[in-house]
């Protein structure tokens, strides 16, 4: 289930923003990438960074 908005991040270039959306698992993030040239969506994703680093959960 999805959480609110966890973190929001910003390029160096300005171009695009990533909003990072908390679920229940606190090690994964439903990642989505947004372009501030224009009201859109640029892409998403799902970071599992258990899976990713090898994180333990605890």
């Amino acid at each position: 289930m999805l959480k609110d908005v966890a973190y929001v991040y910003r390029n160096n270039s300005n171009a695009f923003e990533h909003v990072l959306i908390g679920t229940d698992d606190k090690n994964v993030f439903l990642v989505i990438v947004l372009s501030l040239a224009g009201p859109e969506i640029y892409g998403y994703h799902l970071l599992d960074l258990v899976t990713l680093y090898g994180l333990t959960e605890e």
